[in-house]
């Protein structure tokens, strides 16, 4: 609605014919007072204007008021803001849609024409295009980028007039603000208000329980510190879980439901995750905490493979609580019991779990062997790979000989050092093809003498016993440093060992072979 009555119009050769023919007598450069609804449609005049929907008043221009009217189907005049709401019906009305940018033959067409246009999908992506509003940018604000170009002369704005780059850098203003606060509300801050308080409680209360339900998907409802979640071990069921434990199951990568994982359980969640992975991965017998070991369990056996699994959480398998060839001593057991014993620790399975479940799944399922390429590769692609699939990482070796399949994808690795002479194998990462490997290595470098070394925690090949490799010697089992608040083993030296607790492995032995 047109709330302007009447206004000035400055006459000049564009529209003095159009004033005359009016009955205006004039000249070029008069000012006239002309009534609103004798203006012509073309004109630049700036008219008050008011919604027709919320009834906020604005300048706008004439010609552009006429031409709004003229567009839409209500012949009404809306803001900016109304006219969103009347903008969607008309798009719900005509294409079924709020936005057109929701219709693919729109976007599409959009895609087409910028395509043509400028070479890219959208403009902005031209260099042309972006010099050019750069250049806008830069002559109209100071700068290339708007913001930066407004900031500054807001601030530029603000030292001039209040002498700091804030206007609360002006005493002035201060108490003016002061007065204005204590006048209306009896304070001099809002947050001093009860209401006003205890309003910015309730919206900062609802913004932290939508932030974190859009973070994290399962959790349904926070009843003060508490969080409703929605079991993420697979189960049908909710549970309730406070804040502090629902961040620390989440930072330890563990089962977060406590109906599934309660929170006195024996058992730690890694644990129940290492034990699931390998129950839904074999579809045999398995028999968890089995008392085979002189007394001892072992947390998963497998009979038919004759293999078994121990979980060692680092805390409770430290030196603080069972001896140093604790670990050893039950390989040592189930190897005479006629069972492969392996240990995995608590930090492998958070740091390298895709490792460790791919190296489980070798041992659970037997390789069935293709057509496969062997060639000899660099330090920095076996580098690479073995950091990316061996438990205990890569070692600098010189000679490292890999298996490809048929899309040249590396499935296996062998790397060897050679030391005055002599070679050391020093890891074996992959599928085993590591015959196929070793006699490659052997005929083509005609060795005399071959040492190996592995790992008793983790020994998942038998390629040594195999190849008929014999024992040379066994070290005793080597122990990490335990870092309670990162909960991992490490190397470093530590001058204070024994305030530090360490956690022992199996050893390690030492294989040779001569020709």
């Amino acid at each position: 609605m047109i709330i302007t009555k009447e206004v000035n119009i400055r006459i000049n050769h564009t529209n003095i014919n159009y004033y005359k023919n009016l009955g205006y007598d004039i000249k070029t450069s008069d000012v006239i007072i002309v009534p609103v609804e004798k203006l012509s449609n073309g004109s630049h005049a700036i008219i008050k204007v008011s919604c027709d929907d919320c009834g906020k008043e604005h300048d706008y221009l004439y010609n552009r008021y006429l031409g709004f009217l003229e567009k839409n189907k209500y012949h009404k005049y809306f803001c900016y803001k109304c006219v969103i709401k009347y903008r969607d019906e008309t798009n719900l009305e005509k294409y079924g849609v709020k936005s057109t940018m929701q219709i693919k033959e729109t976007v599409e067409k959009k895609r087409k024409t910028c395509l043509k246009k400028y070479g890219f999908d959208h403009p902005n992506k031209s260099e042309v295009i972006k010099n050019k509003i750069f250049d806008t940018n830069i002559k109209r604000y100071g700068d290339k980028y708007i913001f930066v170009g407004l900031r500054n002369k807001i601030v530029k704005t603000n030292i001039e007039k209040y002498g700091g780059i804030s206007s609360f850098c002006s005493k002035d203003v201060k108490t003016k603000c002061d007065n204005t606060m204590l006048k209306k509300y009896g304070h001099k801050f809002s947050n001093q208000i009860k209401e006003i308080h205890n309003k910015i409680i309730e919206n900062g209360l609802k913004t932290r329980i939508k932030t974190i339900k859009n973070k994290y998907s399962n959790i349904l409802d926070i009843i003060g510190t508490n969080y409703i979640v929605k079991c993420d071990n697979g189960c049908n069921h909710n549970f309730e879980i406070d804040s502090l434990n629902f961040y620390q199951r989440i930072r330890y990568n563990t089962i977060i439901c406590t109906t599934c994982n309660p929170i006195d359980k024996h058992s730690s969640g890694k644990e129940i995750n290492f034990i699931k992975f390998i129950i839904d991965n074999y579809s045999g017998e398995t028999i968890s905490n089995y008392r085979i070991l002189d007394g001892k369990e072992i947390d998963i056996f497998i009979p038919e493979l004759k293999i078994g699994f121990e979980f060692n959480g680092l805390y409770w398998h430290s030196d603080e609580f069972k001896n140093n060839d604790y670990h050893k001593n039950k390989v040592d057991v189930a190897k005479i019991k006629g069972i492969k014993l392996f240990h995995v620790y608590e930090d492998d399975w958070f740091y390298k779990n895709d490792i460790i479940k791919n190296d489980i799944l070798r041992l659970l399922k037997p390789l069935i062997k293709d057509k496969i390429n062997i060639f000899e590769t660099n330090q920095d692609i076996s580098n690479l790979y073995v950091s990316n699939n061996n438990l205990y990482g890569y070692e600098k070796s010189g000679i490292n000989i890999c298996v490809s399949n048929l899309d040249n994808d590396i499935i296996s690795m062998i790397s060897i050092k050679r030391i005055k002479g002599k070679f050391e194998i020093v890891r074996l990462t992959g599928d085993d093809y590591f015959d196929e490997l070793f006699y490659y290595f052997i005929n083509k470098y005609n060795p005399n003498i071959i040492y190996g070394y592995i790992n008793k925690d983790w020994n998942i090949y038998n390629f040594f016993e195999r190849n008929n490799f014999i024992i040379e010697s066994e070290s005793e089992p080597k122990f990490q440093y335990l870092f309670k608040k990162e909960n991992k083993r490490s190397d470093v030296n530590i001058l204070l060992e024994k305030q530090i607790p360490k956690v022992y492995n199996c050893g390690r032995i030492k294989y040779v072979i001569k020709f």
